[in-house]
């Protein structure tokens, strides 16, 4: 069953899904251009025992992206405590991919009594180092341009076809999805207002001042990686470890950026077995 939620923190709307049922909450945060249809997979591997709910982020999927809203990490991070509140969900354990990880590690680093309620955190491909060199620069500039000149956006997919572009897309992540997941990005990438909440996010985006304070967060830590992930295609393990020492990691072989696309059934065997194990251990203490 599916259930959404609007809600509404710093006048930037927030729509929720929830895509499976059962006695435990969890929130799963997606990533740059992708929406909540991404953890469909997973939420069906986690039916029955765990309530899965997604959030489209602003400017992704249903979320509109509200007039003057700047989608920066801090002001995500904030929004989404806003509407966190607003639903009073108790949750038990938070997922973020890529970009989602970084937004829900912000949101953790600034959340109001957070040392006294320890929450379990799994990150998948987490998105948590600068960009490098020149990349740096161009992400965002190329984000602007694209911005400032939509119909460059336009002339893009009008060459190809929304299901092409989107197969094409997700082969650069070094994933491959079946039929139904790429439908689902298909269907976004038709969406003009998809695609410029994307860009606002890519303009936005800026992570020099968080991998600084990576050492601050005290909750559980999980973080899965595939081998084949050409999105962050450098091992991220020797560069991150050092801020975050208690995390607990796990790579699968073969898998690209999408992992929980990709392999729901082992991705969701890993992180339940976690959170049953050494999360809940840590949390009741």
């Amino acid at each position: 069953m599916t259930e959404r939620v609007r809600v509404s923190g710093l006048g930037q709307p927030w729509v929720f899904t929830q895509l499976s049922e059962g006695p435990r909450a969890i929130l799963a945060l997606h990533g740059t251009g992708a929406s909540s249809h991404s953890f469909r997979p997973l939420a069906a591997q986690l039916q029955g025992s765990w309530a899965l709910w997604a959030p489209d982020l602003p400017g992704h999927g249903a979320s509109p992206l509200a007039p003057g809203f700047r989608p920066t990490r801090q002001a995500l991070a904030a929004s989404l405590g806003d509407a966190l509140s607003t639903l009073s969900i108790p949750w038990a354990l938070a997922l973020g991919h890529s970009a989602g990880a970084a937004i829900l590690l912000q949101y953790r680093l600034e959340a109001p009594g957070r040392a006294r309620v320890p929450l379990p955190l799994g990150l998948l491909a987490p998105a948590l180092l600068p960009l490098a060199g020149l990349q740096r620069w161009l992400f965002p500039a190329a984000a602007e341009l694209l911005a400032r000149y939509p119909s460059w956006l336009s002339r893009l997919v009008a060459r190809s076809t929304p299901e092409r572009l989107a197969r094409r897309l997700i082969a650069d992540t070094g994933s491959t999805l079946p039929r139904a997941q790429l439908k689902g990005y298909a269907d976004l990438l038709a969406q003009r207002s998809h695609g410029e909440g994307a860009l606002a996010l890519m303009r936005h985006w800026d992570l020099r001042s968080l991998t600084p304070a990576l050492p601050q967060v005290q909750d559980p830590l999980l973080i899965l990686t595939g081998t084949a992930d050409r999105t962050y295609p450098r091992p991220p393990r020797a560069t991150l470890e050092p801020h975050l020492p208690r995390a607990a990691w796990r790579s699968f072989p073969g898998l690209g950026h999408l992992l929980h696309e990709e392999a729901p059934a082992e991705v969701g065997a890993a992180i339940t077995g976690w959170f049953l194990g050494d999360a809940l251990m840590k949390v009741t203490g």
